[in-house]
């Protein structure tokens, strides 16, 4: 990362952090605490999403109801993470729902020939 990139990033997070401390003050002293592992962590999702597109990044922000920045360090806290499948039984053998269907068509599949 560039230098002057660093710079800009850091006073962003620096801005972050006190809007985090008005409301939740423990979590801000927790972040700057950590603030190595938080401002990495921040300043990777940072990039990523303002590298998306334009259109896709609006809506995004859109849905979130935040900033760039906000989203950054939701992403940076965790606080956003990806949705994962929930397991599920299927004749005692214990899958995802995805797993389920895909074997249930390669059954099907394999009656039909």
């Amino acid at each position: 990362m560039e230098l002057e990139n660093k710079i800009t990033l850091s006073s962003i997070w620096k801005a972050q952090i006190r809007q985090v401390a008005a409301r939740n003050p423990r979590l801000a002293q927790k972040m700057w605490r950590q603030r190595k592992i938080y401002f990495d962590q921040y300043a990777q999702a940072y990039q990523a999403l303002s590298q998306l597109p334009r259109r896709s990044r609006r809506k995004l922000l859109r849905t979130l109801g935040s900033s760039l920045a906000g989203a950054a360090l939701l992403l940076a806290l965790g606080l956003a993470q990806p949705a994962r499948a929930a397991l599920i039984t299927v004749d005692g053998v214990v899958c995802t729902l995805a797993e389920a269907i895909d074997s249930a068509n390669r059954v099907s599949m394999i009656i039909r020939r």
